[in-house]
């Protein structure tokens, strides 16, 4: 009797369980099933609450959010004394709220009833990702570097009346235009809208090439060269003067190379040049510029004297009148330069003018780049080697001491055709 007692009891109580269980079961699923169209309950977007929201409702509520927040982003670069202040409406600034209410969606709905169940009690934030036209931030920066980018401004230098002036340079600028193109982004990208942020942008100082210091150490002539230009028609004469006066003041810092075509340009008539005699194979036409190459010549044999050598030097296809031959430096823009590095401790000066029918070459420099007692010169000499109408020349640099040829220095060894 008594086991049938606790049979019953039992067995009321397992029906109770079963009950409690199907009505917890029931529960769940209805809560699970509510939120199949919703987002669950906890879910938040940059701290705004989404949950319990259809997907259209969430983007709804969030477009109304960030409608507002997106205009309180404003960067505000500052450069030195300028502000650039950089507003969202700028550089196109959206988020992704399509993107980021559909992932919220998502959360939670895969897996067995019960592993949603446990999805609804939790709570889960979700950042909005901040999107921008990147070529806008490219423009709009590159509008900033153009205005604070200043080419540095090198010291001159002027021979006057016999003396030097020298006139000091000035600082330029550049931004670091890739650091600040970085930090802007990160501004951007980040979906903080707490209002303005400042950016401080990097200026770097550009520092002259030339600095006046360095051209108040030449003082000294060093080496000197002149040619003949007295039989040359009118072209040739005004040829002649606008390439020297081109090249006159030029300043050679120590390690730079000079380029004869860098420096004079094209001998174009737009630029004043007119037509004179001038080396085709072996004749003589006339062309635009004829007669330049007496001044490379001439520069050449001073360079020369100033015991400086050339990087690119080629002589003519025949000889010249105004230099003997091996001594000359031919010029055709474009193909044919004239080139020599300063190899000197000091800076260089080039004075070049015409006095009459005398063309003259003086190169300046510090005092103790120079010796009195020494000097060199430029002179070439026939092999005796012919093929035809060709023969070859050696040139050689000879130094004197005090007078005294004391070394001969090979130099080059040149091609040349007799005239026609």
């Amino acid at each position: 009797m008594k086991n049938k007692k606790v049979w019953v009891i039992s067995a009321a109580s397992l029906a109770g369980i079963i009950v409690v269980v199907g009505i917890f079961t029931a529960y769940i699923f209805s809560r699970v099933n509510k939120y199949n169209l919703l987002v669950y309950p906890k879910i938040k977007v940059h701290g705004v609450e989404i949950g319990g929201e259809s997907k259209e409702e969430a983007k709804k509520i969030l477009n109304e959010y960030f409608s507002n927040e997106i205009n309180k982003k404003i960067i505000k670069i500052k450069v030195g004394d300028k502000e650039y202040n950089l507003k969202s409406e700028d550089v196109d600034v959206q988020v992704s709220i399509d993107d980021t209410v559909e992932e919220a969606y998502e959360y939670g709905k895969s897996g067995s009833t019960i592993d949603k169940y446990k999805n609804l009690k939790k709570e889960k934030e979700y950042p909005i990702k901040v999107t921008f036209d990147e070529n806008k931030v490219n423009e709009y920066l590159s509008t900033i570097e153009k205005e604070v980018n200043k080419d540095a401004t090198d010291a001159t230098i002027e021979l006057k009346n016999g003396q030097f002036i020298t006139k000091s340079g000035a600082d330029g600028s550049k931004l670091n235009i890739d650091k600040l193109s970085k930090d802007v982004t990160e501004e951007l990208s980040s979906d903080k809208f707490d209002g303005e942020v400042v950016i401080e942008a990097e200026v770097e100082a550009v520092k002259p090439t030339i600095k006046e210091e360095d051209l108040k150490t030449i003082n000294t002539k060093i080496s000197s060269f002149s040619t003949n230009f007295g039989t040359s028609v009118d072209g040739r004469v005004t040829n002649i003067k606008l390439a020297t006066a081109a090249i006159n003041g030029k300043v050679v810092m120590p390690g730079e190379e000079f380029s004869y075509n860098e420096v004079v340009g094209d001998t174009t008539a737009d630029r004043g040049y007119q037509k004179a005699g001038t080396y085709v194979g072996n004749k003589v036409v006339e062309g635009y510029g004829g007669g330049i190459c007496q001044v490379s010549s001439t520069l050449y044999n001073a360079i020369m004297g100033a015991n400086i050598r050339s990087t690119e030097r080629l002589n003519h296809n025949m000889p010249v009148s105004y230099v003997g031959i091996g001594c000359d430096a031919t010029i055709a823009y474009g193909y044919i330069d004239y080139k020599f590095k300063n190899t000197l401790k000091h800076p260089i000066y080039i004075s070049s003018y015409t006095s009459g029918s005398i063309l003259t070459f003086d190169i300046y420099c510090n005092e103790s780049d120079y010796d009195p007692s020494t000097t060199y010169k430029l002179r070439g000499e026939q092999t005796g080697q012919r093929n035809g109408d060709k023969y070859t020349v050696n040139s050689y640099l000879d130094t004197y001491k005090d007078g005294v040829l004391v070394d001969s220095e090979y130099i080059s060894t040149d091609t040349y055709r007799d005239h026609e």
